[in-house]
């Protein structure tokens, strides 16, 4: 497309499930706390043996990602050579340089997702919390999306 530019963001699959284990543990130690909840604090904590459902919901947070992107940002297509994802984007030309920040972001949104749907599989009322969190990051994604560069005058 002409007077356009390619943003290529690349997010790291591992990245994303050792920010997932590591929130998910800090939440099941905190739960530990209470005696009645010791047992379910095991289950909050997502372990390696759980990475295939994991990797089930990173798939679904690319999706989402995608969408939005290709929403605020241009025609957005994703490829995932199971180590990475790579977000291949077509954006208007006055967009400035987002790379590095939309890496930051996608991370942000999707081990949020990720984590929220854990949660919502092995503890239902502790993932509503984080709702609120993904419109708040999808506002943030948006936001940044919808950066321009102002015309110079020649």
């Amino acid at each position: 497309m002409e007077g356009s530019k390619s943003l290529t963001p690349q997010i790291a699959v591992r990245t994303l499930l050792l920010r997932v284990k590591d929130q998910a543990y800090y939440i099941g130690e905190s739960a530990k706390s209470d005696p009645r909840l010791v047992e379910i604090s095991a289950k909050i904590q997502a372990s390696d043996d759980d990475d295939p459902i994991l990797k089930d919901f990173v798939s679904d947070a690319t999706s989402v990602v995608c969408n939005l992107l290709s929403r605020m940002l241009g025609e957005t297509s994703y490829s995932n050579e199971g180590e990475n994802i790579t977000f291949t984007i077509k954006a208007a030309a006055n967009t400035p340089d987002l790379q590095d920040q939309l890496v930051d972001y996608i991370t942000n949104y999707m081990s949020t997702s990720i984590l929220r749907n854990w949660l919502n599989t092995v503890k239902s009322d502790e993932a509503k919390r984080f709702d609120e969190k993904l419109v708040r990051l999808e506002t943030e994604l948006i936001q940044l999306s919808a950066r321009r560069l102002k015309p110079e005058r020649t």
